[in-house]
């Protein structure tokens, strides 16, 4: 058994450096246009970077080169969705309460806002049989996520979260 600490930034700047100073290169890409994620995934010396989320603001994954490629894009994937079912209902319910505002009573308006927040909430079902699928592949991996640590409690005050993996 082996534990492999993942770093987890938020609105990070770090693989935008690397990749400018050309110290990583593109390997590959994960990209669920119906759940509006997308990872750019880098590969560095030791590490895998991961870019995920919008071209100018994204949250970063850095994985050690103890997982390889698939088991670590499994581990982000993984994340990614939890993250993405943890926020849709929050989401949906207050783009829906902000398109109920702009209607001022009109009905079909009304109408179009209910179909948005139903497809909306639809996609917490794909995120969740997604999950299901990516928490399948870490078992078969024979990876386990042990623990979310801020990196202030993990002695890393410059990391946001550690994701703290056991491979079997």
């Amino acid at each position: 058994m082996k534990t492999v600490d993942i770093i987890h930034n938020w609105n990070a700047e770090l693989v935008r450096r690397l990749r400018e100073e050309e110290i990583i290169e593109k390997v590959d890409w994960i990209e669920d246009k119906p759940l509006n994620i997308f990872c750019h995934i880098y590969s560095g010396k030791e590490y895998w970077y991961f870019a995920c989320g919008e071209p100018d603001i994204y949250e970063e994954y850095i994985v050690p080169k103890d997982l390889s490629l698939h088991e670590a894009c499994a581990v982000v994937k993984f994340e990614e969705y939890n993250e993405t079912l943890r926020s849709l209902p929050s989401k949906c319910e207050a783009e829906y309460h902000m398109c109920l505002d702009e209607c001022s009573g009109d009905h079909d308006c009304i109408v179009q806002c209910r179909e948005e927040y139903n497809e909306c909430m639809s996609k917490i079902d794909l995120a969740t049989r997604r999950l299901d699928i990516e928490g399948k592949k870490l078992e078969r991996y024979g990876l386990q996520i042990l623990e979310r640590l801020a990196g202030e409690d993990a002695g890393s005050p410059d990391v946001d979260e550690i994701i703290r993996v056991e491979k079997l």
